[in-house]
């Protein structure tokens, strides 16, 4: 099973999406080696933390990938171009990370800021993830 979130490039984000009891609701859909794979591409919040604190909190796994978005277009994209993009993959099986599909595409992600709370229904925190980038 594949569960694909592709929500949250925009410049106001569907908070309700990124939530304790959302990931609760989308495990109950999935098996047990499913992944939950969450574009979190965004110009100005760092969503990683938000992400890994909610499947830390949940003993799950997570992997990042992320592109550069300077591989050149095949040749018969035409005009087309590859854009950067940022992806977090979760399950409950580490194996399904550690496959040789998953693992040398996968990134180390940093350490979660100290104190990081994971975001639940009633709470939330944007200020916590604003971007530092300068793009």
């Amino acid at each position: 099973d594949l569960l694909a979130l592709d929500a949250f490039s925009s410049d106001s984000i569907p908070v309700h999406l990124l939530t304790q009891e959302a990931l609760d609701l989308y495990l109950r859909h999935l098996k047990p080696e499913g992944v939950i794979c969450l574009h979190i591409s965004n110009r100005h919040l760092d969503l990683r933390p938000v992400v890994q604190s909610l499947a830390q909190a949940r003993g799950l796994h997570v992997s990042w990938v992320d592109s550069t978005g300077d591989i050149p277009p095949p040749e018969n994209a035409g005009a087309q171009r590859i854009y950067a993009a940022s992806w977090l993959l979760v399950s409950r099986a580490s194996w399904v990370l550690e496959s040789e599909l998953i693992a040398p595409s996968a990134s180390k992600l940093p350490p979660l800021p100290e104190g990081f709370r994971p975001w639940t229904d009633d709470y939330s925190n944007l200020f916590s993830v604003l971007s530092e980038r300068e793009d």
